[in-house]
């Protein structure tokens, strides 16, 4: 027969059983939730930062200003606001008509896996940069984008040569929905070579070129391309 002792002591055990379990589960948690913070830090570090060489082809090209899939590839004669939208990862809001009164609009599209540093797709000069932070927006339904969010975006222009006649080229560097950040390596009225680093998107989603419509692209909707590698036009 227990006593009232032995049923304080069967509660007291019972209750450091509990203790103890939860410590355990606790600790077990925190573990796991360790180790998965190393793992995105490794992963951020040795995998998505990762800037492999490139072998830059010779000749009068126009080369791909990002790694990635081309989602889009439209030509624009508009001379308003041009809506490129992510639907519910967002868009941005830029123009084509300082490039050219009729130019294509190559849009392409990075994944986690993806080289996230861009380069330059011409030899020439650096001629303007926009840096714009994301914002939400309010656009009603009748107008092209029906995104509510304008992602963080950096716009460069360059100008290069074609047989003797000055042309513009405009590259977007587009940031995640999520987090933020773009960084640059170029300054206005600097030379850069083709192929050569302009920029890095930290988490990014999006690069886009806007380039004029006297250049016959070379690619297509579907295609994987590389940055500095992959010939998007012929000059």
């Amino acid at each position: 027969m227990q006593t009232k002792s032995n049923k304080k002591g069967i509660k007291v055990v019972y209750f450091l059983a509990i203790i103890i379990a939860v410590y355990y589960l606790a600790s077990v948690v925190i573990a796991l939730v360790t180790l998965f913070a190393i793992f995105c830090v490794l992963f951020y570090v040795f995998w998505f930062l990762r800037n492999p060489t490139r072998t830059v082809p010779e000749g009068d090209l126009i080369l791909s200003p990002a790694d990635g899939k081309v989602i889009r590839l439209f030509k624009t004669t508009d001379a308003g606001p041009l809506d490129i939208d992510k639907g519910i990862l967002g868009g941005i809001r830029t123009t084509a008509s300082e490039i050219s009164d009729s130019a294509y609009v190559l849009v392409i599209v990075m994944t986690l896996f993806d080289i996230h540093y861009q380069r330059a797709p011409i030899t020439g000069a650096i001629k303007s940069k926009l840096h714009k932070n994301g914002s939400f927006l309010n656009i009603k339904k009748e107008e092209k984008s029906l995104s509510s969010f304008n992602n963080e975006k950096n716009e460069i222009i360059m100008s290069g040569n074609r047989h003797g006649k000055e042309f513009d080229i405009k590259i977007i560097q587009v940031a995640g929905y999520l987090v933020r950040r773009i960084v640059d390596y170029v300054d206005v009225s600097q030379k850069v070579e083709k192929g050569e680093q302009i920029g890095l998107i930290k988490f990014g989603s999006m690069v886009l070129m806007i380039f004029p419509d006297t250049f016959e692209p070379l690619v297509s909707e579907g295609d994987y391309i590389y940055g500095a590698e992959t010939v998007i036009a012929k000059y």
